[in-house]
């Protein structure tokens, strides 16, 4: 019997140093992180830009809403100066002046924004919402 023995010699090819492969691996981390930073920053921007939308009208609804305020305030010093006769403004009673415009609600517009306010007897607590493209903005006064 003849034993024929084989034996094979692998031998590492190396090539870079053993690393083949590393460069491609490093570019798809790469590429992943620029993505991420990309995808995050137009998150931010996009967030921003609806903000910066919101702010324009929130303005214009809390305009509205001193509008209102403006509004009450002008009627009942009318009132208190008018001597109360009960006809041009309607205050609380003819005999004591010093009330003001009787208690309510008004509203009213000015421009495109809408304005809600509710009062007590004299004015003396007032509050009004002002309401522009879907946002409302209120302003509470006490005297």
């Amino acid at each position: 019997m003849l034993h024929i023995k084989f034996s094979i010699v692998f031998e590492k090819i190396k090539s870079g140093g053993g690393q083949k492969g590393v460069s491609l691996y490093f570019a798809i981390i790469i590429l992943s992180i620029l993505l991420a930073i990309v995808l995050g920053l137009g998150t931010i921007l996009v967030g921003q830009t609806r903000m910066i939308k919101g702010m324009g009208d929130s303005v214009a609804a809390f305009y509205g809403a001193d509008t209102g305020i403006e509004r009450i305030l002008y009627e009942d010093k009318l009132c208190r100066q008018s001597g109360c006769d009960g006809l041009t403004w309607p205050c609380v009673d003819t005999f004591n002046c010093d009330k003001g415009r009787s208690g309510g609600s008004v509203s009213g517009s000015v421009g495109q924004a809408t304005y809600q306010v509710t009062f007590d007897n004299g004015a003396t607590s007032i509050t009004s919402i002002g309401m522009y493209s879907g946002t409302r903005r209120a302003v509470q006064v006490s005297r």
